[in-house]
């Protein structure tokens, strides 16, 4: 426990050891990671990725166990700058190498570890919010990081929710700090779709959308279904309720939960 508390250079030596014992198996048998049809970003950066390191899965396992570290790192930065808990130290890194580990997409190089970067950035800056004396910029930051996971997995389109959350919660409303949000959000489209129009590849344009739904097939009892999603809807309006009960305008630690 006092390795987990400690901020120190030891400390994240063992940090980044734990990452590595934890992915023990992941090194000897390393998995090769595949781009999906339409996936264009995610694509070229494997393509970049496995040339580098001459198609070897080894080095991508590896180079996606440094990657993991340093999110951890960062989103223990995060938790620690805007005195997420009462108590700092590296908590956040530990449990976040830990709950990674048991999600099989984590143990090799994926979109999703693209993703984490960019929601991560955006969830840096949304913190800022009630705490800054330039509003839009940040605003308009961190709806451009929201919608560079859309162009790497199309449904994470779903995550301008989260932009229009913190504004909500976070910011007095104001209608031009929405559109401020919406624009940036925009821009990394209109900047990729400028980009693939003067290399005349609009075609590629079209594979970005894939709409469809799927459910496990442990999860299509209809009563199943229902109760989860009742549940977990009861649980977020209590935690909304109980959240804004202990938060007050004048203090920015809370507002930043």
């Amino acid at each position: 426990m006092r390795l987990i508390r400690a901020q120190d250079p030891f400390s994240i030596i063992i940090l980044f050891i734990f990452s590595l014992a934890i992915r023990m198996a992941a090194l000897h048998h390393p998995p090769t990671p595949v781009a999906p049809d339409g996936h264009f970003v995610y694509s070229n950066v494997l393509y970049v990725l496995q040339h580098m390191w001459h198609m070897s899965n080894v080095g991508l396992t590896y180079l996606n166990i440094v990657l993991l570290f340093g999110q951890a790192l960062y989103l223990n930065g995060i938790a620690n700058r805007f005195r997420l808990f009462l108590n700092t130290g590296n908590t956040v890194a530990y449990t976040f190498i830990i709950l990674t580990a048991v999600i099989p997409t984590f143990s090799y190089f994926s979109e999703a570890m693209i993703v984490n970067w960019c929601v991560m950035g955006a969830l840096d800056v949304m913190l800022r919010f009630p705490q800054t004396v330039y509003p839009r910029k940040h605003i308009f930051n961190a709806g451009f990081l929201m919608c560079l996971p859309a162009l790497i997995h199309f449904p994470s389109l779903a995550y301008i929710v989260i932009l229009f959350v913190a504004l909500s919660t976070l910011r007095p409303f104001s209608p031009s700090e929405w559109v401020v949000g919406f624009m940036g959000y925009l821009t990394p489209i209109y900047f990729l779709s400028g980009i693939l129009f003067l290399t005349d590849h609009m075609e590629i344009v079209r594979m970005w959308p894939q709409i469809g739904h799927s459910i496990p097939i442990g999860y299509q009892n209809k009563a199943f279904m229902i109760g989860a999603l009742s549940g977990i809807a009861v649980l977020f309006g209590c935690g909304i309720y109980v959240m804004q009960r202990q938060m007050s305008t004048a203090v920015y630690v809370k507002r930043s939960w």
